[in-house]
């Protein structure tokens, strides 16, 4: 091998390593929940009023769609041990508590007397910051690893 194939191995490997699925899951939790961080805080800080729908239901779906495939991405690599059905439903059921996670929180604070759009971005604003925290302590601990 050349020494010029070998140092594009090397190059290649490297980036592999930094491409990881854990990576990848970090980085499409802290994505996700920062889509959903700032539509919450601008919402909030304008009193509910949205300055374009059209703007707001896409923030909310592509970060929505980060955080159920960082879900999705964790649990399939949290269960390397397992079958690859074993994974795959582990990897599904971990993507659906995300949407559940909104769902129940959003009924939660809807149901209580005299309820207002606040608790219902709280709810978002809540599991945003967990996804944050979340990624960033992926990050973290990718980074003292390797």
């Amino acid at each position: 091998m050349t020494r010029a194939a070998s140092a594009s191995q090397r190059s290649c490997e490297r980036v592999v390593s930094v491409i990881s699925l854990p990576s990848v899951a970090a980085w499409a939790a802290l994505v996700g929940g920062a889509l959903w961080l700032v539509q919450g805080v601008v919402l909030i800080a304008l009193g509910g009023a949205e300055p374009d729908p059209r703007i707001e239901a896409v923030t909310f779906s592509c970060g929505f769609m980060a955080l159920v495939a960082a879900a999705g991405i964790a649990a399939w690599v949290s269960s390397a041990a397992k079958s690859k059905p074993v994974r795959a439903a582990l990897a599904v059921l971990a993507a659906l508590t995300v949407p559940l996670a909104v769902f129940l929180g959003q009924a939660a604070a809807f149901a209580l007397p005299g309820s207002h759009w606040l608790e219902s971005d709280a709810i978002v604003l809540v599991i945003a910051l967990a996804a944050i925290f979340c990624g960033i302590s992926s990050l973290r601990r990718r980074a003292h690893l390797g």
